[in-house]
This record gives structure tokens, sequence and C-alpha cells, in this order.
């Protein structure tokens, strides 16, 4: 029953899918993409379209990029299927950020990334994650699941070849309450502001990073 919106090939419609949302999209509920025939997405797609609560993320399928701030701010969103970007292994910063309403998100198609960049789904609404497809990264930049305040478990064990770990790492993920470092055995450098304003934190284990040479200023502060 909810308005549904069939962008086309070329010109769908004359919305550009790279701008938020306006007057003329402010009822949209879902939408179905135009096939993408370039390898990778660009910068700021459906960027802040509040009201969306579903894409079909399938004309998507073979991209090998998604540019910065892919579906950030989009508030309305409360679920995605990933699974058309298998073939992905570069994903840019703002990740599904600040998608409030996403309560879950399936990242297996995400294994080939090597690295997580910055924002990576920023202020979401997940109770828990697996992070399990993520087991090639090796740097995790900044604000990594940052504000995730309904975050209540995470299992950092896919982390493990992680050598770099960003500023605000689950920073104010105020819904954790143990958090096991010890896959980070293998990390040198961490930066400030890690763990910090965790406030329901009560055990955090240390003993994996007997390897890390800087812990940044703030870190568990809060």
């Amino acid at each position: 029953s909810l308005p549904f919106l069939d962008l086309v090939l070329g010109k769908p419609m004359g919305i550009n899918l790279c701008k938020p949302s306006n007057h003329d999209t402010v009822n949209l509920r879902m939408l179905r993409l135009p096939c993408c025939n370039s390898g990778s997405v660009p910068n700021d797609f459906l960027r802040e379209w509040v009201n969306l609560r579903s894409v079909d993320l399938a004309p998507l399928s073979g991209v090998t990029e998604i540019g910065n701030c892919f579906l950030l701010g989009c508030a309305s969103l409360t679920a995605i299927d990933l699974a058309p970007l298998s073939t992905v292994s570069q994903v840019g910063g703002g990740f599904l950020s600040f998608c409030g309403r996403l309560s879950a998100v399936d990242l297996t198609p995400l294994s080939p990334v090597t690295t997580v960049s910055f924002n990576f789904l920023r202020g979401c609404g997940v109770h828990a994650i697996d992070l399990s497809p993520l087991s090639h990264v090796t740097t995790v930049e900044s604000c990594f699941l940052e504000e995730c305040g309904l975050l209540t478990v995470i299992d950092l064990t896919p982390l493990s070849n992680a050598t770099y770990v960003g500023e605000w790492f689950l920073r104010r993920c105020r819904g954790l309450t143990k958090v096991e470092l010890s896959p980070f055995a293998k990390t040198t450098q961490i930066t400030r502001y890690f763990l910090e304003e965790c406030t329901g934190l009560v055990t955090v284990d240390f003993s994996g990073l007997s390897n890390v040479r800087e812990l940044g200023s703030f870190s568990l502060g809060g």
C-alpha cells in the first residue's frame, strides 16, 4: 500500500539520487533503482533520503566500489539486503551511518573488504552485529560503530587482522557491558577516544593489547 516509485534508466524521472530528499521525494517510501552500468557507486548515494523505508539494491550487482556516505542519514530505513554488493572490495566512509531505525545488518557480502572506512554504521539502531565477514580487514578507520547506543553485545574476534584502530572506536555505545580486546593481538596503534563514554561497561579485558605501542588520549574516558 506504500507509494512506489519505479526509476527508469537514463534520467530517473528527473530525480538526483545523490542529493538529499526534497519536496519532490518527501512521500517516497520504497525505491527500485535503475541498473548501474558503472563499476562504482558515487558519493552521497541516496544520502539523507529521510523518508526512505526500503530499497532494492539488486541493480547495483557487480559494482566493486562504493563512494562516501552511501545511504547516510536514511532515518526511516528499517531493513536492507546487501547481497547484491558481494563484488564490492572498497567501501567509502559514512556507510549506512545515522540510519537510526536500522536494527540489523548482514555484512556477509562485504567479505572482500580490507579497510573499514570512517563512520562505518555510525549511529545505527543495531542491537547486535556479526562482524565475521570482516575477517580480512587490516585497518579500522575512525568512528567505527560510534554512537550505536542500542548495541548490547559485540564480538571483535573477526577483526583479529587489524593492525590499526582509528579514533572514536565504539564511542558512546552505552549499551555495551563487556568488551573482549584479545582479538587485537596484532594491533600496534589505537588512537584517541577509544571506547569513550561507554558508560555501561563493566568489564574490559586488555590482555590482548600487548603489541599496542600507542593508546590515544581520552580512551575509556567518561
